[in-house]
């Protein structure tokens, strides 16, 4: 959350064309998000399941057999679980 907050404001741009600066702040940004969307998801999955393994949670659970999806809202990042639907 610390580098959430030294990230809140976007820095001043430069006058004029393509700034490097910028794109480099909004792809920092991005790549933090990102990684605490994965974490989150993670975070609330408390079995293994392909490539995410647990050592605390070795086995796969039927419960954990639903879609998690992750969203951003105004308070943060929120995650949700959604029934698989199968055709």
């Amino acid at each position: 959350q610390a580098m959430q907050r030294e990230l809140a404001a976007a820095p001043a741009g430069s006058a004029g064309g393509f700034d490097l600066s910028l794109l480099g702040w909004y792809d920092l940004r991005d790549s933090l998000l990102a990684a605490e969307a994965v974490t989150l998801a993670a975070q609330n999955r408390t079995e293994s399941r392909g490539a995410h393994v647990r050592e605390d949670f070795a086995a796969v659970d039927p419960a954990f057999e639903q879609n998690q999806a992750i969203g951003l809202g105004s308070a943060g990042l929120a995650a949700a679980w959604e029934p698989v639907t199968r055709q």
